[in-house]
């Protein structure tokens, strides 16, 4: 597995974004290409956010949104173009950080005059971040706790959770802004990790009075350029300006509007309509524009200036329960894999736009990605003959019932539909549940009790790190040590001691074609043990109102940069 050919990869990616960069954009028709302050982004959306604690969510409408109102040590810069757009830069720490020589502890000086907004009004500091994590690990909070699958990386951090110790050993503030980091072993990832709200600052003597979740993500503690206004859950949410922000303390966002306005709830022909007559101004909650208009945006020349279709190194995938019901048995999974017309399904939720049939866990954007299918089939139309064999195999000569967890949304139900007809042909029936919005995941798939809903869960991953962000997908939902009652990101409990000691392996390897090659060799058994059914590799269609200047794509969001982007004109 040669870098290079992930690199090559990612530059393509990259490069696609760029094309919306605000040079072109803000000069297509005239108007001003300099950014423009003030007014109010109105975006629809059909679900709710997931969480707006920082320690809770782990959603990607979370971190669009979130991207406005915290800020972590390190993060990205939607500004750079080419291989350097996926290196993180310093946001919070003021300069790079020094590592020892071992790659274990990270030393931050923090960024000097940034202040949370009211009622906090203070200065960020080392302690914050500090606090942060512990409140994420507290073994006395109320479940089902925070889904961060990053901080045990630090020492000391597993103690703390299991009330073994008072405080996380590896962390430390040297004064009030130095912070020290200390890991059980290197990881090359550690500052991607960093950029994830997981890791911003929290004041104790203000979050502690709150509980971790919704409670507190109504009373957020901002650390950027926007705080919360209000939150309506289900209906509405409002971000206006943090008056301690200052814009000289941050390199990465201009924050130009004022203010930001989430309408939820909405369908996504109702999101399309509103924002083609000028009632809204995007999405960010990952509805496309309807399958049906995705030719008509892409052939209109007046259309096509607001219409984008960006490679987010996205996966669409259905997981498989290892641990119930008849997917225990390997014979069944594979059944499953060699079943499915993922050509179908790349069809039903947007054709060329949505993106190409997947039959490997991690996307061709991610180092440790080669070309491999185990479950072959002509056109990748699916082999029922083949499937139906498996099934006879595994005990169940006359097909098989499965239950299945989806999303309500109308990609989602076309996907099933799909899906029910496919593996039909082998003889598989499915008995679905549907759940709204995000709710698929908090009220199943990361349950363990709810294991026997989801024989089989449809699910979509993003990468948490751009790149070299392999971990994120593979260390997160297929680490069998990882495994927990609630917070569940091993939606199918698999759990694999030869995957589990390679991933360390791939964790502390210093070199990139090692470490590369090492999550290749995951991926294939993986696969091997019918793990999951990849279905897409992705990509997404969107759509923005004309006013909207500087829209420009971010794969460590797979979103827009509400931050950086201008309202012209600018009412109302």
């Amino acid at each position: 597995m040669k870098s290079a050919r992930w690199l090559s990869l990612l530059l393509a990616l990259v490069l696609l974004a760029s094309a919306c960069d605000d040079g072109d954009d803000g000069t297509r028709d005239g108007r001003s290409s300099r950014g423009v302050k003030r007014g109010t982004l109105r975006v629809y959306s059909h679900s709710d956010v997931d969480a707006l604690d920082p320690g809770v969510a782990y959603a990607g409408f979370d971190f669009a949104l979130l991207r406005g109102m915290v800020r972590e040590l390190y993060s990205f810069d939607t500004r750079l173009q080419g291989e350097r757009s996926l290196e993180p830069v310093p946001d919070l720490a003021d300069g790079p950080y020094q590592l020892s020589d071992d790659g274990r502890t990270y030393t931050f000086k923090i960024r000097r005059g940034v202040r949370y907004a009211p009622p906090v009004d203070r200065e960020v500091r080392a302690a914050d971040f500090i606090y942060a994590v512990e409140r994420q690990l507290d073994p006395d909070q109320p479940p089902p706790g925070s889904p961060n699958p990053y901080a045990r990386l630090i020492s000391g951090a597993g103690d703390f959770a299991a009330g073994r110790a008072g405080s996380i050993s590896g962390m430390r503030a040297r004064g009030s802004h130095t912070l020290q980091i200390t890991l059980d072993r290197p990881a090359s990832d550690f500052p991607g990790i960093l950029t994830l709200p997981f890791f911003s600052p929290v004041p104790k003597e203000h979050a502690s009075r709150y509980d971790p979740g919704r409670e507190y993500g109504q009373h957020l503690a901002a650390s950027g350029p926007y705080r919360l206004e209000q939150y309506k859950p289900g209906r509405l949410i409002e971000l206006v300006r943090n008056e301690s922000w200052d814009p000289r303390t941050d390199p990465l966002r201009r924050a130009w509007v004022d203010k930001i306005s989430v309408t939820i709830g909405r369908s996504e022909t109702e999101i399309q309509r509103a924002i083609e007559d000028g009632l809204a101004d995007l999405n960010l909650d990952n509805v496309p524009p309807p399958v049906s208009d995705l030719q008509r945006l892409s052939n209109d020349p007046a259309l096509a200036k607001q219409f984008a279709v960006e490679t987010t190194g996205c996966v669409h995938y259905l997981t498989l329960q290892m641990d119930a019901g008849p997917t225990k048995a390997l014979a069944v999974r594979q059944a499953v894999n060699y079943a499915i017309d993922r050509q179908a399904v790349v069809l039903a939720i947007g054709g060329a736009y949505a993106g190409e049939p997947a039959s490997t866990i991690l996307s061709p954007t991610l180092a440790g990605y080669s070309a491999f299918d185990l479950y072959p089939s002509q056109d990748a139309a699916g082999d029922p003959d083949k499937a139906r064999e498996l099934l006879a195999e595994a005990g169940y000569p006359d097909g098989v019932t499965l239950t299945y967890v989806g999303r309500s949304l109308p990609e989602w139900k076309a996907l099933y539909k799909v899906l029910e007809s496919s593996l039909g042909r082998a003889g598989i029936k499915l008995k679905p549940a549907f759940y709204k919005g995000f709710d698929a995941y908090n009220k199943s798939l990361r349950l363990r009790a709810k294991r026997d809903e989801h024989h089989l869960g449809a699910a979509r991953v993003c990468p948490d790190v751009p790149g070299n962000g392999s971990r994120s997908i593979i260390g997160v939902l297929l680490d069998g040590r990882t495994i927990t009652a609630t917070s569940n990101n091993n939606y199918g409990s698999y759990n694999n001691p030869e995957v589990n000691k390679l991933i360390d392996q791939a964790d502390e390897a210093r070199d990139d074609q090692t470490r590369a090659a090492l999550w290749g060799q995951i991926d294939r058994l993986a696969m091997e043990d019918a793990a999951w059914a990849p279905l897409v590799y992705d990509r997404e269609a969107f759509f923005w109102s004309s006013r909207v200047r500087n829209w420009t794509f971010t794969p460590w969001l797979a979103n827009p940069d509400i931050t950086n982007l201008w309202l012209d004109p600018n009412t109302p």
